[in-house]
């Protein structure tokens, strides 16, 4: 699928289908819709996926429908996958607060693509080499589970994939790093770093099994490559996450002004560039781009936060004048 437009749309499809895939590009766009809703449209989206995600391992009621019968339909192991796609900036300026704290942020795989490489001629279909081909068959008509002759006609039960046993050591030990990282955010009060290592140990071992499959999609079994390759992407992703969402994520349109200033800041003392730090005065003005009284509640603001300070520093003709970061 495409797009949605609405959590019970998302809720039909899978009544139709239990295991779907959207591939949405500009998701960014869903998210802002999301984050700024004023309708129950919208705002039914992200609650359906929080709960899509709780009812994974079981049955998911859908809604009660006007004109039909009392008791809903329910969705058996519903499986969701939303990959979408958007520029950095874009996709976590469109997130709000209440995204990063109630467990919506969490449950993101968030993957940046680094700078972009060249260009090459895609090649034919037919050229795919068998070996991909013949996988992409055996998972296509992979069903595990049982048909039990009803409307659905196929009930799915999870295969067990087990793991080696120092792969289950190694894990267990990102378990109780992430528990420690968990208990010094709930010491700080962070809560956004809280749900994010809260779901650290899930996301790893989901990954973990990942990689399994595409190791050996007859025979899985989670090891040790696994485990520290999951390990190791889930802890840098949260880090990373973490750096993003606290460099972009704003709580209104003002507070997304000030970070931008203090963004442009920070790109321009690690530029290298003399003239370019201390930031002077109008070069500041010239890129945040907006009127003179806002611009100065944004200077006083990032001032009394003791974030930002106009500093003089001698040089070797005249002195160098602008706002620094403290």
């Amino acid at each position: 699928c495409r797009k949605f437009a609405s959590g019970e749309g998302i809720e039909d499809q899978l009544a139709t289908q239990p295991c779907t895939m959207y591939q949405t590009d500009e998701i960014d766009g869903i998210l802002q819709a999301v984050s700024k809703a004023k309708d129950a449209r919208n705002e039914s989206i992200m609650t359906v996926l929080l709960e899509l995600f709780s009812s994974a391992s079981m049955m998911y009621s859908m809604r009660s429908k006007a004109g039909k019968p009392r008791i809903p339909g329910v969705i058996h192991q519903p499986h969701l996958t939303v990959f979408g796609t958007a520029t950095p900036t874009h996709y976590y300026e469109a997130m709000s607060e209440r995204m990063l704290t109630n467990g919506f942020f969490a449950r993101m795989v968030i993957v940046d693509t680094g700078k972009r490489s060249a260009g090459q001629e895609p090649g034919l279909v037919d050229s795919m080499p068998d070996r991909l081909v013949e996988t992409a068959r055996w998972w296509g008509n992979y069903q595990p589970g049982e048909h039990r002759g009803n409307l659905l006609g196929f009930y799915p039960v999870p295969v067990i994939v087990p793991y080696s046993d120092q792969a289950k050591t190694i894990i267990n030990d990102f378990r109780q790093s992430a528990d420690r990282e968990y208990a010094q955010a709930e010491d700080r009060k962070d809560e956004v770093a809280m749900t994010v290592w809260g779901r650290a140990n899930e996301n790893a071992r989901k990954l973990a099994l990942l990689y399994a499959c595409s190791e050996n999609h007859t025979q899985p079994e989670i090891s040790v490559d696994a485990v520290r390759w999951a390990s190791a992407f889930v802890e840098h992703q949260i880090q990373r996450m973490l750096y993003m969402a606290n460099q972009y994520v704003s709580t209104n349109d003002f507070d997304a002004e000030c970070k931008k200033a203090l963004r442009y800041l920070i790109r321009s003392k690690h530029s290298g560039k003399e003239d370019w730090y201390p930031m002077p005065d109008w070069r500041l003005r010239r890129h945040m781009a907006t009127s003179p009284s806002t611009y100065d509640n944004i200077i006083e603001a990032l001032t009394k936060q003791k974030r930002i300070l106009f500093q003089t520093i001698e040089g070797s003709t005249k002195p160098r004048k602008g706002w620094i970061l403290l």
